[in-house]
């Protein structure tokens, strides 16, 4: 797929002109290019055919991190390889035919595009018998197209002292939440009482776990990070106590410099292009390979809203269920949906290369699996 429009020069062009005219010097200022955000349409058409979905396209920076950013971003939201569609962008998500089920509603906002970092949000609503509504953050180191966790920007031992800040936090949130509720005479008590319910639930759950912030949404703006979590875990109570919203939590980076990594401190504090992350957190990926040595595929996980792979040969998602897992085994199974019983059984490699077997249980069949970044 092509990631720069037609009057738009890409990385290298633009370090051939910089070189005609001004000298070999700044040809480094090439690596610093300012990513551009511009809505995804469908191949062949003057503009979007459908206004009701709009999607972010990732242009400007070098290949491959334009590559990696509309990779990671078209994969887990359109279930589609950047450029390996036949009709429109959108022909795996939006209804079929005569059927109202599938996604009916897409948009994005740019939360911040410094020259090191990018920050989407992609909100919209399906149906599936009924209406969902879905919020998603995504985050990107801008000069390599790398997602952003959460373990990448802190150090471990801030992470957890991040992790339970954010949880007295929103266990004040809920606490005034809920003093709101009882102050206030009830114009609907059945809407009432399952506001109180579901607040209740919340605050018991962030009273007992030891939660886990590793795969929790955040948006970052030029100065601070926010993260939001939703007491509604059933669309139910999503569409009758919604009134008091996320728990939504926002912190200066200068608050957090003391937690932040030495890559997170130069990202967010420092404000540098140059920050290279020594340990990237394993928990996702977006992989290139072979099963078997001769079928190459692209396999994508760790993504906030879904997880597949491709054969390279068709583009068809394969949707997969998994992830990361204590002992640092990656193990993925395709969605039932998809076909036969089969999964994933992934290791990362000292070179930052990724093998292991692929296994179709019906069959008892077992592939060699090679990947890399």
């Amino acid at each position: 797929m092509r990631t720069v429009s037609r009057n738009m020069l890409t990385c290298p062009q633009r370090a051939l002109r910089t070189v005609a005219t001004l000298g070999a010097l700044l040809l480094p200022l090439c690596a610093f290019a300012q990513l551009h955000v511009v809505p995804l349409t469908t191949p062949h058409a003057k503009g979007n055919d459908d206004t009701s979905l709009k999607f972010p396209l990732v242009t400007g920076g070098s290949e491959q991190a334009d590559q990696r950013i509309n990779t990671w971003l078209q994969v887990s939201q359109l279930q589609k390889l950047p450029g390996r569609y036949q009709k429109s962008p959108f022909e795996e998500i939006e209804p079929k035919g005569d059927s109202p089920l599938g996604t009916t509603s897409l948009d994005y906002s740019v939360n911040a595009n410094t020259r090191g970092y990018l920050s989407l949000s992609i909100n919209g609503e399906y149906d599936s018998a009924s209406i969902n509504m879905f919020d998603s953050r995504y985050n990107f180191d801008a000069q390599s197209g790398n997602p952003l966790t959460l373990p990448d920007l802190f150090s471990p031992q801030g992470l957890a002292k991040f992790t339970r800040q954010v949880r007295v936090a929103r266990l004040k949130m809920v606490d005034r939440y809920l003093a709101e509720l009882a102050a206030q005479p009830p114009s609907d008590p059945d809407q009432n009482s399952n506001e109180h319910r579901v607040l209740s639930q919340c605050r018991s759950d962030l009273a007992a776990e030891k939660e886990n912030l590793r795969g929790t949404d955040f948006s970052l703006t030029k100065d601070a990070l926010s993260l939001s979590r939703d007491c509604a875990l059933s669309h139910y109570d999503q569409a009758t106590a919604d009134d008091d919203g996320p728990l939504v939590t926002t912190y200066r980076f200068q608050a957090l410099a003391g937690l932040l990594s030495d890559y997170g401190r130069c990202l967010l504090i420092d404000q540098r292009t140059d920050c290279t992350n020594p340990h990237p957190d394993p928990s996702w990926g977006i992989l290139h390979g072979t099963l078997d040595g001769r079928y190459p595929i692209t396999l994508v996980y760790g993504t906030p809203a879904g997880d597949g792979y491709f054969y390279d040969k068709f583009g068809k998602y394969i949707g997969l269920d998994g992830g990361l897992e204590a002992d640092g085994t990656v193990r993925l199974r395709e969605s039932p949906e998809h076909g036969p019983d089969t999964r994933f059984v992934l290791k990362h490699q000292a070179d930052g290369s990724v093998t292991g077997t692929w296994t179709q249980d019906s069959t008892h069949k077992t592939l060699a699996v090679a990947l890399h970044p």
